[in-house]
């Protein structure tokens, strides 16, 4: 009698704890339903605090070879936790998730999707708050993926817009230089870390980043330029809020035009030597301001032909000239060519003469 009153009394400990356990962590939330396949989850989602919203970035996953099998991605889930000031002390409290968007690729609107790369805003953001993003893919099947990787946002006040103040055609290149008012929008002084995003665009073309990395100092010289083209240019702060990048507007646009730089100097250094399969050009490089150059290379006859031997420009400093016949007196030339849309191509090296004798 006593054994039985036992057993009924652990199996009703045990299933208390049971309950206890599946109430007292916190509702669970973005629990996925099991999938015999699921669609790819999206592994590189980011996030970037803007002017009254939160930007969140991700690009289209690929489907693994061989599991697709006539799905397709459909859309995605965003999914959001909200965490307070009050609630950060509380590293190990679980968060709730809750739905607030999705993103259907039939028509994404209001998500704005570049080739690959999806944009979506999450215009409900308050200042102070940390936000916690989520997503989930869904195929046509209506079968969704495992979550993706978490993306934080802690929203604060944004930079100030920084003002180009300089914008000067040099021989290098176009150099822009810019102030930054170390403020926020609130009109406090902000001694965040910060980087800046320097963009430029050509005529109708699109804005593209100027330098290849956010800068550190605030100039910097564009020597991807062709000469005579005009150019516009604006900037942007980006400081960073416990690690989330928070942009500031763009500053105001400047327009530059590239000088117009005379043919580039041949080089100065033009030797040759015979060898068994015919006469070997060599030269040195031509330092010319940093643009990109490339070489022709011609040769004079004795009777005084001058034959361009490249058919197009080449970036080596060496070339095989192996039309050549024994015991016969040849001169060679190297030019420099500044390339671009209008290629120009600069005067003759000095002459170099050889009697072809092959080794």
């Amino acid at each position: 009698m006593m054994k039985r009153n036992d057993s009924k009394f652990n199996i009703t400990v045990i299933l208390l704890c049971i309950a206890f356990l599946l109430a007292g962590c916190g509702k669970k939330t973005m629990v996925r339903a099991p999938v015999k396949v699921r669609p790819p989850a999206v592994s590189n989602l980011k996030c970037h605090v803007r002017k009254n919203f939160v930007e969140l970035e991700w690009q289209i996953p690929p489907w693994q070879k061989g599991k697709k099998a006539g799905r397709r991605i459909a859309g995605f889930e965003i999914w959001r936790a909200t965490v307070s000031p009050s609630d950060r002390n509380c590293a190990g409290c679980p968060k709730k998730f809750v739905m607030i968007g999705s993103v259907d690729l039939t028509y994404p609107p209001p998500a704005h999707v570049i080739g690959n790369t999806i944009l979506w805003k999450d215009l409900g953001v308050k200042v102070g708050i940390e936000y916690f993003y989520r997503l989930v893919t869904v195929d046509n099947d209506g079968n969704e993926s495992l979550i993706s990787n978490t993306a934080i946002a802690n929203v604060y006040y944004t930079p100030v817009a920084p003002k180009i103040v300089e914008g000067v055609a040099t021989r290098e290149g176009i150099r822009i230089a810019w102030d930054d008012p170390i403020k926020m929008v609130n009109g406090e002084s902000d001694m965040r870390p910060r980087k800046y995003l320097l963009y430029r665009r050509t005529g109708d073309t699109d804005w593209q980043l100027a330098s290849p990395a956010p800068l550190d100092e605030r100039w910097y010289i564009d020597r991807k330029v062709e000469p005579g083209k005009e150019y516009d240019y604006r900037v942007r702060t980006e400081a960073f809020q416990q690690g989330t990048p928070t942009f500031s507007d763009f500053s105001n646009i400047v327009k530059v035009v590239a000088l117009e730089l005379p043919p580039p100097a041949p080089p100065d250094t033009v030797w040759v030597l015979p060898s068994k399969d015919g006469v070997g050009i060599y030269w040195l490089q031509s330092g010319v301001d940093g643009h990109r150059i490339k070489y022709n290379v011609y040769r004079r006859t004795e009777n005084g032909e001058i034959i361009k031997l490249t058919s197009e420009p080449i970036s080596k400093t060496f070339f095989l000239d192996s039309n050549v016949k024994v015991n016969r007196v040849y001169k060679y030339a190297i030019t420099s060519v500044r390339m671009g849309k209008k290629p120009a191509e600069g005067p003759y090296s000095k002459w170099v003469e050889i009697r072809f004798v092959p080794l």
